[in-house]
């Protein structure tokens, strides 16, 4: 399926991307690209963000394992992205 995209969902307790922004990691390499901003607030002590992040499936396994960390972004995790997005 040439056409589908490989996307991961990074969850943070500070709001740190918008859509359409660039991620990078620690070392300068760029992550992704975020598809969609989601802020999530279960109450106002309890508020998290939740980014689709377009990126390779390597990419996603180094952060993942912590092999690879993310520039700017404290405390975070990575999940695999329930949204299957396609290009058009």
């Amino acid at each position: 399926m040439p056409n589908d995209i490989f996307a991961f969902t990074l969850t943070t307790k500070q709001d740190c991307f918008e859509k359409g922004d660039c991620v990078f990691s620690a070392d300068g390499d760029t992550v992704g690209r975020v598809l969609r901003r989601l802020k999530v607030a279960v109450d106002p002590e309890n508020v998290f963000y939740s980014y689709d992040v377009e990126s390779t499936q390597d990419t996603y396994q180094s952060i993942e394992s912590g092999k690879k960390q993310l520039y700017r972004v404290s405390e975070y995790n990575v999940s695999p992205c329930s949204t299957w997005y396609t290009r058009k």
